[in-house]
C-alpha cells in the first residue's frame, strides 16, 4: 500500500480471531491495516507505520436473513454480490448499491462508506445500518444497535463506524434493513454530443414529478463504450455522453417514467435514445463507468447537484489546456456527486489533475476527496481535504477508541 509492504498477514476466520489478534498487535505495538475485498484500499492518506496487513474475508460463517422482518445480519468478509444473490431469493434487496459487488465486502463497503448510483434516491449505506459488531484496536468486542429495525439499545455508534476507514476499530458483523426488489425496472440511456442538452435533460428529470431511483451522466470513454454497445443508431459519431435514468417501481408507473424520461431527452435533442430492461442494463452501468486503463488520479467531488454538472461542463472547456491528461466522469445527478478520473503520463500530470478536480469544485462551492493518486503526490497532500473544526472531534475520537494508534496510522483525514 503507496510503497509500503506488511512483515505479516494475518488472516481470522472469527470474531473470537479477530479479537485475539488485535490482542497480540496491540501488546506488541504493532500496527494494522484491515483488508476486505480491495476495492477501496486505494483511499486515504500514505500510512505512518504499516506491520501487518489484517485480512478480513474469512468472517463468512454468519449471514441470518429474516424475511419476515425484513433485516439481514452478515460478517464483515461477506461480498456483496453474494448477500445480494441469496437475498433476492426472498424478492429482497441491500437499498444500497456499491462499485465492483462481487470483489467488494460488506465490511469495507460500510468502513468507507461506499457510494453507488442508487445514492441519489435511497441515501447512503450509513442509512440503512441498524446494527453492529466491532472489535476494537485492543481486541475488546463491542456492539451496537440490534438485528430489528426498531429497537433501543442506545446510542448508534455504529453510524461512527460507517465512513471512518478502519480507524477506530475494525468492524465484524452488521445487520441492516432491507427493501422488497421492485416489480419492474428499465434503465433509458441517451447519448448526447454535448454536455450543455445533457444538463438540461437532467434538470427537465429532477423537476419531473417522479424520482428515479437512480441517474447518472457519464462523460468520457466508459460512455463512449457503452453507448457504442446499445445506442449506436442515429449517431453522427462517437457518443462520449451518455445518460442512464433507472426507473423502478409498478409495471405502469415504470412505463410512465420511462415515457416522461425519453421524451425530455428528445426535447433536448438527444442522439440516440434506448429502453433496456433489467437484464442487460446492469452490465450497461458498469461499462459506463469503467476508466482508462491505468487511470493516474481519481477524484470524489460532492456538491449541490446543478454545481456539479456545471463543474464537469468547466472542466470539459478547460480541458484543452491539459493536452497530456485524458478525462472521464460521472456525475450523480440526484445526489451530487462528480468522480473524475484521469490518464496522465507523469507525476507532473498527476499534480495537474489533482488541482484541476480540487479547484473546480472549490469555485462551486463543493469539496473533493482524493481517491486515487501515486503515493508520491499524496505524501505533500492531505487527500480528505479541508474538514474544518469536525477535525478536533475526529482527533479526539481517535484518542478515545485507538490511543495507541495502531488501526489505520495516519490514513484518515488530519493524519488520524
Amino acid at each position: 500500500m503507496d510503497g509500503l509492504t506488511p512483515h505479516a498477514v494475518l488472516r481470522p476466520a472469527s470474531v473470537e480471531e479477530l479479537s485475539s489478534v488485535l490482542k497480540t498487535l496491540h501488546a506488541a505495538d504493532q500496527t494494522a491495516i484491515p483488508w476486505g475485498g480491495g476495492t477501496r484500499m486505494s483511499v486515504g492518506n500514505v500510512p505512518e507505520r504499516y506491520d501487518a496487513a489484517l485480512d478480513i474475508t474469512g468472517l463468512v460463517g454468519n449471514v441470518v436473513h429474516e424475511p419476515g422482518d425484513m433485516t439481514v445480519v452478515a460478517d464483515a468478509g461477506v461480498r456483496v454480490a453474494d448477500l445480494s444473490a441469496l437475498l433476492a431469493n426472498a424478492n429482497q434487496r441491500l437499498p444500497f448499491d456499491v462499485p465492483q459487488p462481487a470483489k467488494a465486502t460488506i465490511g469495507g463497503s460500510v468502513a468507507s462508506n461506499a457510494a453507488g448510483f442508487m445514492r441519489s434516491s435511497s441515501g447512503g449505506i450509513r442509512d440503512w445500518v441498524i446494527g453492529m459488531k466491532v472489535v476494537l484496536a485492543d481486541g475488546t468486542v463491542t456492539k451496537s444497535g440490534g438485528r430489528v429495525v426498531k429497537n433501543v439499545q442506545g446510542y448508534d455508534m455504529h453510524r461512527l463506524h460507517t465512513g471512518a476507514f478502519g480507524t477506530l476499530g475494525v468492524i465484524a458483523e452488521v445487520a441492516f434493513k432491507l427493501t422488497p426488489i421492485p416489480a419492474k425496472t428499465m434503465t433509458i440511456a441517451a447519448g448526447f454530443d454535448a454536455l450543455g442538452p445533457a444538463a438540461l435533460t437532467v434538470t427537465a428529470l429532477f423537476n419531473a414529478p417522479f424520482t428515479p431511483e437512480a441517474m447518472s451522466l457519464f462523460y468520457g470513454e466508459g460512455a463512449a463504450k457503452a453507448a457504442g454497445t446499445r445506442i449506436p443508431k442515429g449517431l453522427a459519431g462517437p457518443c462520449r455522453i451518455l445518460l442512464l435514468t433507472r426507473v423502478a417501481g409498478g409495471e405502469a408507473a415504470v412505463i410512465r417514467q420511462a415515457n416522461e424520461t425519453i421524451k425530455a431527452a428528445r426535447a433536448e435533442g438527444a442522439s440516440a435514445i434506448e429502453s433496456i430492461e433489467v437484464a442487460d442494463a446492469d452490465s450497461l452501468w458498469r461499462t459506463a463507468d469503467t476508466s482508462p486503463a491505468g487511470v493516474t488520479v481519481s477524484a470524489r467531488s460532492t456538491l449541490r447537484p446543478g454545481n456539479a454538472l456545471k463543474t464537469l461542463m468547466d472542466l470539459d472547456i478547460a480541458l484543452s489546456s491539459w493536452p497530456s491528461l485524458v478525462l472521464t466522469a460521472r456525475v450523480d445527478c440526484g445526489f451530487g456527486t462528480l468522480v473524475t478520473n484521469w490518464w496522465g503520463r507523469s507525476n507532473e500530470d498527476a499534480r495537474e489533475a489533482v488541482e484541476a478536480s480540487v479547484h473546480a469544485a472549490r469555485r462551486n462551492g463543493g469539496a473533493t476527496v482524493i481517491e486515487m493518486s501515486p503515493s508520491g503526490i499524496k505524501r505533500g497532500m492531505d487527500v480528505f481535504g479541508e474538514v474544518g473544526s469536525a477535525l478536533s472531534v475526529m482527533r479526539r475520537m481517535k484518542e478515545q477508541y485507538d490511543p495507541a494508534r495502531i488501526l489505520n496510522p495516519g490514513r484518515f483525514a488530519g493524519g488520524i
